[in-house]
Parts: structure tokens; C-alpha cells; sequence
């Protein structure tokens, strides 16, 4: 698969540049959209109860680790998960760099395995706004990496923009039509999809990003970028 997260920070640093969006903008056709994806394929994130997922944040380690209890899958902002938390990651607080917001700041990655479908929710430092201010965008993606190397990676990725955030899955280098749910649920953004959409994925790895930028005086952008973990990736298997 393609550094689909040095694509996104370019892509978001031109479009600041020129104006100010991703892709999908208002004023342009959602099928006429940049190299990152399609509204048309999109999923429009619908506002859920915060949940205790704002609060649920690191406590200055960067250790990541794979996990099996429910009682941390029940504060992603949906119900426990039947098979267990498959992979955890645990990132520091404040490591995005200034001038990054709290909601562009990673702070935990939880992947869910609810049987037929999977639950990804990704835990930032802050609450994360319904739409970003004018001109301001943010990618936030996980990679989710199978072990066999002759399959397709998958990446779930959420697009905040000044008109909300969308969910979009890619599969290998193609963008599809977003199979399932998009959930904002105050510091937590969480993605549910049939484990078939992701070819019934059984063991992988799982990592992060998210990338920030916003215009200053003069239409220089200023952006910041956070891995989870910040090297490496963590391992999963159901």
C-alpha cells in the first residue's frame, strides 16, 4: 500500500494553500474531488453521546500493547465487545507538537472484535469540534496491516473539514463505498465495519496518524503530525 499518510499531509498542506479543503469542499461537485477519496463513497459522522470516551486518555508512556478486556472496550462509546479488545495502543499525550489542538493530539487506538464486524475507535486529547474552523483540515487514519503479505492493507480514515468529518475505507489503493458506521463521540472518533469488508481479516498489525493544518497570515500553513505508536505498529489476531 502507498504512504497513504505522507500523501495526506501533502494533499492537506496544498489544499490549505489554495482553499482551505481536502477535497469535497462546498462549491465543487463531490464526485470531483482530489486524490484522497469521494464524498460520494463517504460516511457522514453522526454525534454520539460523549460515553466517558473524552476522558480515556495516556498517562505519558508511549508502550503499546494488545488487550482483552472489556471494561476498556466499554468506554470507546459503544457496547462491550462479545470477543474481546484484539489490539490496544497507548500513545503520550502532547507528543503532536505545537501548535497542534488537543483534537489532533493521539492519545489510544482500540480495535474491537464484535464477531461479524469490527470497532475501531481512535481517543485524542480533546474534544474533537463537529466541523473545524474556515480553512482548517484534519486526516486521522488507522492502517490495518494483514499478516499475509499477499493481501490487500486496509485503511479506515476520517476527513474533519469546515462542512464535519467523513468516514471513508481504502482497500489496497482504492477507495470503496463505506460499509458501516462513523461515530464523533466527544474526544473519540469510531469506526464500525463488517470484518468482511476487510476480506475477514485474521491477524495483522494496527497503527495510527493524524495530521493537522491550518492557514496563517499570509496562506503559510502551519500542520503538525501524530503517529500511534509513534514507531512500529501493534499486532492482532481473532
Amino acid at each position: 500500500m502507498r504512504d497513504k499518510r505522507a500523501l495526506a499531509v501533502g494533499m492537506m498542506l496544498a489544499a490549505v494553500t489554495v482553499n482551505g479543503c481536502v477535497f469535497g469542499h462546498p462549491g465543487r461537485s463531490a464526485s470531483s474531488s482530489s486524490g484522497l477519496g469521494d464524498r460520494n463513497l463517504a460516511q457522514p459522522a453522526q454525534l454520539q453521546p460523549d460515553s466517558n470516551a473524552a476522558t480515556a486518555t495516556a498517562s505519558g508512556t508511549d508502550s503499546s500493547s494488545t488487550a482483552a478486556s472489556n471494561d476498556a472496550t466499554a468506554q470507546s462509546g459503544g457496547a462491550p465487545s462479545p470477543h474481546g479488545t484484539i489490539a490496544q495502543i497507548v500513545d503520550p499525550s502532547g507528543d503532536a507538537g505545537a501548535p497542534a489542538p488537543a483534537y489532533a493530539d493521539a492519545v489510544g487506538v482500540e480495535v474491537d472484535d464484535l464477531g461479524s464486524s469490527v470497532r475501531v475507535t481512535v481517543r485524542l486529547a480533546g474534544t474533537v469540534p463537529a466541523a473545524l474552523g474556515s480553512g482548517e483540515v484534519e486526516g486521522i487514519g488507522v492502517n490495518l496491516t494483514p499478516a499475509d503479505q499477499s493481501a490487500p492493507s486496509y485503511q479506515l480514515f476520517a476527513d474533519g473539514e469546515v462542512d464535519g468529518w467523513f468516514g471513508y475505507l481504502e482497500v489496497g489503493d482504492q477507495f470503496v463505498g463505506y460499509p458501516g458506521t462513523f461515530d464523533l463521540a466527544g474526544a473519540a472518533l469510531v469506526f464500525t465495519v463488517p470484518w468482511s469488508a476487510l476480506g475477514d481479516l485474521r491477524a495483522g498489525t494496527a497503527d495510527a496518524f493524524v495530521d493537522w493544518s491550518k492557514p496563517t497570515i499570509g496562506n503559510a500553513a502551519q500542520s503538525t503530525s501524530d503517529r500511534a505508536p509513534d514507531a512500529g505498529s501493534v499486532a492482532f489476531s481473532r
